[in-house]
């Protein structure tokens, strides 16, 4: 085989390498999502329904935070 070929696909080969490394951290999203999260301690019981658990730690966050949540009727 011919070096000289070879060492044309090789430095393409690392072109494009680099390239692919440039253009990632050029297009990458800088924004993290805020995750929350929020432990139930529910230990002890049976048949735990979570959303019963959870419609009743909103109202006691909504104190906590000030933040007014609206349920409308459907």
């Amino acid at each position: 085989m011919n070096y000289d070929l070879m060492f044309n696909l090789s430095l393409a080969a690392l072109i494009v390498i680099v390239v692919s490394i440039i253009l990632y951290f050029i297009l990458r999203n800088p924004y993290e999502f805020p995750y929350y999260t929020v432990d139930f301690d529910v230990s002890g019981r049976r048949n735990v329904v979570m959303l019963d658990e959870i419609e009743n730690y909103l109202p006691e966050s909504v104190k906590d935070t000030g933040f007014f949540i609206s349920r409308s009727g459907g």
